[in-house]
């Protein structure tokens, strides 16, 4: 499992490589990548969650779903706690390190990993994720309970088409082959975008000021290494009879800091440099942590 990690993350790098040279080399306008990023939130993003729910209604995939909701909880209280621990009056260093790119990188990383199916499970982390983004985390980098927004909670494509596809999980509704083969093909536009426009986000930052900024390592090592380790501990006690939805659930815990951190930090006047150069940092050394916490987990949990 380890290897396939691997080999998956080395070709999505390889896709953000293509992307940070195309936005260096102006191929591409800035405004393209926006649009990219817009269709990829508003439309391929929701697809490849609602059709993660397209699965057989049974006992075995609803314990999963359950399972996932409640130990996705337990887990995100554990993370948020040990980061406001660790950076305590650092509001965005605290959003930061909890906002995982779970929706980007942990959906096609599953996907390679398990199956389609992965993303039914995946799927109540992810929500549970834009609820902490849009009420602690935003209070938290802006000081103000005024500032949560429940209506950005409800009114979000992802959420729309998990609250949508549970519906049609549990009524069973029938998805003709067709509109399911149409969204299969846009399912497999994920990956490549998503690295793609990722990429191009970090195409125009400074080396020195990444390089020589102990905040910028010092986020590598908590969000790549502590939150992953107590996340770790956290699903240990699902990892036995439930190890589909431990494995998956660790990769989401365990992947970098998500892009929206930037945009917040932007739309909210904090250090915008600081948010791109952790996001990009944390994305680049994944390639090494992310399999070495998997190994680590199947050393552990093998012998459950």
């Amino acid at each position: 499992m380890t290897q396939i990690l691997l080999r998956q993350l080395i070709i999505m790098f390889s896709m953000l490589a293509i992307g940070a040279v195309m936005k260096r080399r102006g191929t591409m306008s800035e405004q393209t990548f926006k649009e990219l990023g817009v269709f990829l939130l508003y439309v391929i993003t929701p697809i490849v969650v609602f059709r993660g729910y397209l699965v057989e209604f049974n006992a075995v995939n609803t314990s999963y779903l359950i399972v996932s909701f409640l130990t996705s909880f337990v887990g995100l209280s554990v993370v948020i706690l040990i980061a406001y621990a660790i950076y305590r009056k650092d509001g965005l260093s605290v959003f930061a390190s909890v906002l995982t790119n779970s929706g980007f990188m942990g959906i096609p990383l599953v996907v390679a990993l398990f199956s389609q199916d992965a993303v039914f499970v995946l799927s109540p982390f992810l929500s549970w994720l834009f609820v902490v983004q849009w009420t602690l985390g935003i209070v938290v980098v802006t000081k103000d309970i005024k500032s949560m927004s429940f209506k950005k909670i409800i009114t979000n494509p992802v959420m729309i088409a998990s609250i949508v596809g549970v519906i049609v999980y549990f009524l069973q509704v029938p998805i003709p082959s067709l509109v399911n083969d149409f969204m299969s093909r846009f399912s497999a536009l994920l990956m490549p975008i998503a690295m793609i426009v990722l990429g191009s986000s970090f195409a125009n930052l400074s080396l020195k000021n990444v390089l020589f900024d102990l905040r910028v390592w010092a986020m590598i090592g908590v969000r790549l290494v502590v939150l992953p380790l107590f996340a770790m501990a956290v699903l240990t006690f699902i990892a036995k009879d439930y190890s589909l939805v431990a494995y998956t659930l660790l990769v989401a815990m365990s992947a970098p800091i998500g892009a929206n951190v930037a945009i917040l930090a932007q739309q909210y006047n904090q250090d915008t440099q600081l948010a791109a150069a952790q996001i990009m940092m944390t994305t680049l050394f994944s390639i090494i942590s992310m399999p070495l916490i998997f190994t680590l987990a199947d050393v552990l949990w093998r012998n459950l």
